[in-house]
């Protein structure tokens, strides 16, 4: 009888030791990957918010072919009555349209940025994985997509010429009242899809393709 009380409670130890070893390596594991996702920046936006903003955050993803992924994270302002493509705001045009096209960050708050998991075409250029600034060149007839290096511009949002790594040409479209800006992805096909910007009356898309 001894004999089996002290059989009995020599395998609970070990159960307790094998359990305790398992949580402590998945705490590890946890523990690991949370630094790990922090060194990436795989949050969002630079900024820390303590309360909600006029203009929302939002987020949007879309696979490309069997495991590579597109996301967009942006602000979405409210056109609140206004012509936003001519309007005034406080610091300026809300779109910087009027005289020389200039570079706009295609939101609010703080840079537009976008992350490739995998090397994709955008518009037929090829552009490495990676995360980057999204910024746009509003023109009446052709607008610019221009992609710019996420180191030195993760917090300004502003253009320099420098840090660009991609700029191509689209062509925007008239479509029905959106109240707030607004990214999505249209016409998913195996290995391509078309991912939109869309704000009063105006959208404009960009195609993200799988090299073949």
């Amino acid at each position: 009888m001894k004999l089996l009380v002290a059989v009995c409670l020599s395998l609970t130890l070990t159960a307790c030791v094998s359990d305790h070893a398992l949580n402590s390596e998945l705490a590890e594991r946890e523990a690991a990957h949370s630094e790990d996702s922090a060194a990436h920046g795989f949050s969002p936006w630079e900024r820390v918010r303590t309360a909600p903003l006029a203009s929302p955050g939002a987020v949007v993803s879309q696979v490309v072919g069997a495991d590579s992924w597109v996301r967009i994270a942006y602000h979405r302002p409210a056109a609140n009555g206004r012509d936003v493509w001519t309007a005034v705001g406080r610091y300026g045009p809300i779109v910087p349209r009027n005289g020389e096209p200039s570079p706009w960050r295609a939101g609010a708050n703080e840079p537009t940025t976008l992350e490739l998991s995998q090397d994709l075409l955008l518009e037929g250029e090829p552009l490495a994985a990676g995360k980057y600034v999204l910024m746009m060149i509003p023109r009446d007839n052709t607008w610019s997509i221009v992609v710019q290096s996420y180191a030195g511009n993760a917090g300004t949002g502003q253009f320099n010429p420098d840090l660009t790594v991609l700029s191509v040409p689209v062509k925007p479209m008239a479509a029905p009242h959106l109240e707030r800006l607004t990214y999505g992805f249209d016409g998913e096909l195996p290995d391509a899809t078309t991912a939109w910007m869309h704000w009063a009356e105006l959208k404009v898309p960009f195609t993200f393709s799988q090299a073949n």
